[in-house]
């Protein structure tokens, strides 16, 4: 892992209940992530997780 930061998908305050985010490389500004392990953190109302995802293009 390089350490490095890739993207920030969203970063406004979002009205309650449930969100849907994709990190898609046709986006404006995307480059298609090579494969390895990416840390992704999420912070809502002062809580943070931090998940690893795996990435496998085909």
């Amino acid at each position: 892992m390089n350490g490095r930061k890739v993207s920030v998908l969203a970063d406004e305050n979002q009205t309650q209940g449930q969100h849907q985010i994709q990190w898609s490389s046709k986006q404006k500004g995307f480059l298609k992530p090579v494969e390895g392990i990416y840390i992704c953190k999420i912070t809502t109302s002062g809580k943070t997780e931090v998940v690893k995802l795996l990435v496998q293009n085909k």
